[in-house]
């Protein structure tokens, strides 16, 4: 990529150096006011009610706002004025975040409705004539990936603010109208091959996640021999099986099925570090159990706990929530550990049959009759005893070990693919960050890339 011809120091260092015929200006100057947010009431489904954007629209990658689940709220008119979003608006969270997404993202509003922002998020009004939309929305993605992780947040536990005064005060390198008109066709065209790109990888992903259900489903309901003579189960959802399998149920492999604790319900406390791991809902993948988020409680409470206290090769099985039939094998190298009453863990008392159960209770099969029956409650749940009573189609063992080795060697091939794919990703998402800051600092010259009709080509 081309460069400036002639270059000139500034401040900060994550900008210098800047051409030497940018200006540099505080965002500040450029913003005539932001106007915050409104919540409004509950919908009454009359002329009253509005689209709410909500920090959970934002769409960070391609900065923009989700069409899908918009949230329709209640707002009296004078609560409407100065606040409804015109397209093209910049809008930002000023509240909300968290230590992995802190607030401060910028996106733009850009669809064909009537909208207000919640009062989570704040309308920026741009001083008329100052500088181009877009290529401050560009700028402030920039800000956002180098500064906002280190400056303006005035509270980093629970509820993050945004000191909009302290984050304006950024300076910020400004071309000319035109160059910045340029700036940000170039980086509209290039951020949305990088998304079409971004878009078929994670297809791939979906695809390759199909893949290994529907591997995982021949293996436990057909085994291995594709000739072998079947029978029905007598269970309408469960179809047929292999003829010489018998049939059994969760709770007839088991020694214990239970579930864990809330410490807080107890008096006690959960914290990021300590003597024993506590694993809840968000640490159940299907693909194994995962360390992170870390939550940690002391031995006291894990005394107090000592019920759900995990062994090596327990099933974890998500009871409760939005994850609900997530399982995985509890792996050595994460206990001590405990659980809430979210996860139940099933202890078989043939621990080298987990895999083949861990594997049955992945497959489509179970999936969709559990979830047939959690979602006919306001909180999706399945009871322990229902757990318990799941058939398992089983094989003899040497025939289950089969097929669970098949499948460690199957399923391994998929998730290195997945892998890969997901590192492909994450380089675009690398190299769409880099490519965004060097551009609106100046570092690329994208003049003869982009006129400014939107066409490709030389500016002369």
């Amino acid at each position: 990529m081309r460069r400036y011809e002639e270059y000139k120091s500034c401040d900060p260092d994550w900008i210098n150096p800047i051409p030497t015929n940018w200006n540099l200006f505080r965002i500040k100057s450029v913003i005539s006011r932001t106007i915050n947010g409104v919540w409004g009431n509950e919908p009454e489904e009359n002329n009253t009610d509005i689209v709410c954007i909500r920090v959970a629209d934002f769409l960070y990658d391609s900065l923009s706002v989700s069409e899908s689940n918009l949230t329709y709220r209640n707002i009296s008119i004078d609560q409407l004025n100065g606040r409804i979003l015109e397209r093209g608006d910049l809008i930002i969270e000023k509240s909300g975040g968290g230590d992995k997404q802190p607030v401060g993202r910028v996106v733009k509003f850009d669809l064909p409705l009537k909208a207000v922002t919640s009062n989570f998020i704040s309308r920026i009004i741009l001083v008329r004539g100052t500088i181009v939309p877009d290529f401050l929305l560009y700028y402030f993605s920039s800000l956002y990936a180098n500064r906002v992780n280190t400056r303006s947040i005035k509270q980093t536990t629970g509820i993050q603010n945004l000191d909009f005064y302290s984050y304006s005060t950024e300076l910020m390198p400004v071309p000319s109208t035109v160059e910045q008109i340029c700036i940000g066709r170039y980086l509209d065209q290039k951020t949305q091959l990088i998304d079409t790109l971004i878009k078929k990888r994670k297809k791939q992903i979906e695809l390759l996640k199909e893949q290994r259900i529907t591997v995982i489903n021949q293996a436990v309901t057909r085994g291995l021999d594709q000739t072998v003579k079947m029978k029905h189960s007598r269970i309408e959802w469960l179809g047929e099986l292999p003829k010489h399998w018998e049939i059994t149920k969760v709770k007839f492999l088991s020694n214990i099925i239970s579930k864990g604790t809330t410490p807080s319900t107890i008096g006690r406390e959960v914290s990021d570090a300590g003597a024993v791991r506590f694993l809840k809902a968000e640490n159940i993948l299907n693909y194994g159990v995962t360390p992170t988020p870390e939550f940690y409680i002391d031995h006291e409470t894990d005394e107090v706990l000592k019920r759900s206290r995990l062994c090596k090769n327990d099933i974890l099985f998500v009871i409760a929530g939005a994850t609900i039939g997530k399982v995985a094998v509890l792996p050595l190298d994460l206990l001590p550990a405990n659980t809430n009453q979210a996860v139940c863990f099933i202890r078989l008392s043939r621990p080298s049959d987990s895999k083949y159960l861990w594997y049955w209770l992945q497959s489509s099969k179970i999936q969709e009759n559990i979830w047939l029956e959690a979602v006919q409650s306001a909180q999706p749940n399945i009871a322990m005893e229902d757990l318990g009573n799941l058939p398992v189609p089983f094989p003899a063992q040497v025939e289950r070990e089969r097929i669970v080795d098949f499948l460690n060697l199957q399923t391994s091939k998929i998730a290195d693919l997945i892998e890969k794919e997901e590192g492909l990703i994450e380089k675009l998402q690398e190299y769409r960050t880099t490519l965004i800051s060097n551009v609106v600092t100046g570092k690329i010259d994208v003049r003869e890339e982009v006129i400014p009709n939107g066409t490709t080509g030389a500016t002369h």
